[in-house]
């Protein structure tokens, strides 16, 4: 595991040097404290900071074929290298490292551009053939390794994170508006946008190839939309499901260091757990973080499958005091991320590393398996349109208009007012358009809905499924791949370690993609076949709870702890001075929610982290490091 960065000069006469390229690496130190390494060759100056994970004596990167015409680095793991191994040196291929990153090197050779797909992993790949003058940046299918570049009048650069690009003086670093407004529709800035004009990211499952001046983008896979029909038997499926869970993470327990679980007491999570504790041969080291607040606490069923399982358990409590965070998760995280649970999943990976560099976690179970609370949502107004058919929208949007914003009840009227497709996007929305209106109603931040109008081509693709696996593939596409995987793979490096994903495994995902519906939700109840898996293993009713979700108190802590934190923040004269938004109605929200009128919580700390950001990356109150 590692962080790479670098750049390609479209003067062919301009030289890379080591003094522009060592600030892209510094900067990134905390992805790979262990070694670090560059290569030169004209214009194109890469290199990577390693996380020594893997052949911890050898793999040294970048790493090259026989004659150091072809050069490698290499964010991530490939799996199924000691697959590739004997299978490449049967054609003749020599090795001088025992390690993953030399097999991508000699598949370029035989197979060039479409190498990529022999690889089962994750990983953020830079490649550089002397020969032809061929560049390569790849990003793995599923989007869990990061990829960021820039296309500017000088060349192009890239990155495993942001702050990369931004250390090298001919990358600007000027606000991209829209990219913002995204951020405050949902919480996140949907790729490929960034919130710096100029600098995109790379699609999951897609490549750059820039040969001879040319820059061309490709997508080289893409999960299957249709579920097969073909007889085979749900019990079929299960059997194949469990069998394939199983060997996947065996396959990701190779390692030469310390290895552990991220053990939530969910559903995902646990069942990871359960089949390292069948493969390992010592007890699984498991990780879990709970609150002093009751209703956002899943510690106690974390303990069930540690004590079940004689896991050797580690727990820490987080506290309101964990704001004081908050700057350094801007720093980290490089852009507005307004997921709250980017803290307690920094926490969890702080206390991880120090007994583990690699964990495993249940990340990808809720989307490839149709876990989230709100695809039963969607079924009950698919009833609604069953009920009242055409009449729903008007009727509705009648009752809407008669009741006086922000009450709860209109923002329910006003979601059955809509298309399931908006109803949906609404559910998704920090700042609906209601919300949108009242609070950012001037230029630069306009209230344009540029968040869910990047999911225009998901749903493109997805359509003539049945509503809810489009609803799977939308989120998989863009809530996945721009929260949930930038949440734990930017908490979890700013730790300096390595976190894999069992249910992202891309032959997990496709045979998911293949399975009927009700194989995934059944009367209601989400990840069917996943709990069926799961039920002979823990006590009874462990695997039917509600689910939980990995939240924080923030309810509790902006009306008590941080009372007077949040009001001082978002009501700050430099905040007045950068006239996004109206500070009117912002100190309405601070009063609707701190007087228990209303929980917008989660609204107040997108506005906190932005503010913080434009400390931090505009105004450049401190350097984005890791420290």
């Amino acid at each position: 595991m590692c962080g790479i960065a670098g750049f390609f000069y479209r003067d062919a006469s301009r030289a890379a040097t080591l003094d522009e390229l060592k600030p892209m690496l510094d900067v990134i130190v905390h992805r790979g404290p262990d070694d670090w390494g560059y290569h030169l060759d004209g214009p194109l100056g890469f290199g990577m900071r390693r996380l020594s994970i893997i052949d911890i004596e050898t793999g040294q990167q970048p790493v090259h074929n026989e004659d150091k015409s072809v050069w490698v680095v290499f964010n991530g793991e490939i799996y199924n290298f000691v697959e590739l191994r004997p299978m490449l040196e049967a054609k003749g291929h020599r090795f001088y490292t025992k390690g993953d990153t030399e097999v991508i090197v000699h598949l370029w050779e035989e197979y060039g551009p479409e190498f990529v797909h022999h690889l089962r992993g994750m990983f953020g790949i830079a490649l550089w053939d002397s020969r032809t003058k061929q560049f390569m940046l790849v990003r793995d299918r599923l989007g869990i390794k990061p990829l960021y570049y820039s296309e500017t009048a000088r060349g192009l650069f890239f990155g495993s994170e942001l702050k990369s690009l931004l250390a090298h003086p001919a990358v600007k670093r000027q606000p991209d508006y829209d990219a913002i407004n995204a951020y405050l529709e949902l919480q996140y800035i949907p790729a490929p946008m960034s919130p710096i004009q100029g600098i995109r990211k790379l699609l999951p499952g897609h490549y750059m190839l820039l040969q001879n001046g040319r820059l061309t983008i490709r997508e080289y896979w893409d999960a299957p939309l249709a579920p097969e029909v073909n007889g085979r038997s749900y019990d079929d499926f299960k059997e194949e499901l469990e069998a394939e869970l199983a060997r996947v993470v065996k396959m990701q327990l190779t390692t030469d260091v310390p290895l552990g679980v991220f053990l939530s007491g969910g559903v995902d999570s646990s069942l990871v757990a359960i089949l390292m504790a069948r493969e390992m041969g010592e007890p699984v080291k498991s990780f879990s973080i709970g609150f002093d607040y009751e209703e956002f606490d899943e510690l106690k069923y974390a303990r069930m499958i540690a004590e079940r399982y004689e896991t050797d358990h580690h727990e820490e409590i987080v506290h309101a005091d964990a704001i004081d965070l908050l700057p350094k998760l801007v720093r980290f995280y490089d852009e507005p991320f307004a997921d709250s649970s980017a803290i307690p999943t920094y926490y969890v990976s702080r206390m991880a590393r120090r007994h583990v560099t690699v964990v495993l976690s249940g990340d990808g179970g809720d989307e490839i398996f149709g876990g989230y609370t709100r695809y039963r949502d969607q079924r009950k107004y698919e009833r609604f349109d069953s009920l009242l058919g055409p009449l729903r929208r008007p009727l509705f949007r009648a009752a809407t208009k008669m009741l006086p914003f922000p009450l709860n009840k209109r923002a329910i009227l006003y979601r059955l007012s809509r298309s399931m497709q908006d109803i949906y996007r609404d559910q998704m929305s920090f700042f609906t358009p209601l919300w949108l209106e009242r609070v950012a109603p001037h230029p630069p931040i306009n209230g344009k809905r540029n968040g869910v109008a990047s999911w225009d081509e998901w749903w493109k693709r997805a359509e003539g499924n049945p509503f809810l696996l489009q609803l799977g593939y939308v989120d998989m596409k863009t809530y996945m791949v721009d929260d949930c995987l930038v949440k734990t793979d930017r908490a979890s490096m700013a730790a300096s370690l390595e976190t894999r994903v069992p249910f992202l495994d891309h032959k997990i995902v496709e045979l998911a993609s293949k399975m009927p519906l009700d194989h995934k939700i059944r009367r209601d109840i989400s990840k069917y076949i996943l709990k069926d898996i799961l039920r002979p293993h823990v006590p009874a009713g462990f695997a039917d709870r509600p689910k939980m979700g990995f939240g924080v108190p923030l309810v509790e802590w902006f009306r008590r702890d941080l009372r007077d934190y949040v009001r001082d923040r978002l009501l700050s004269q430099r905040a007045r001075q950068r006239g996004l938004f109206d500070m009117r109605f912002v100190e309405q929200m601070i009063d609707y929610h701190q007087s228990g009128r209303m929980n917008i919580s989660g609204m107040l700390w997108a506005l906190l982290f932005l503010e913080e950001w434009f400390r931090i990356y505009v105004d450049r109150d401190q350097t984005p490091s890791a420290d």
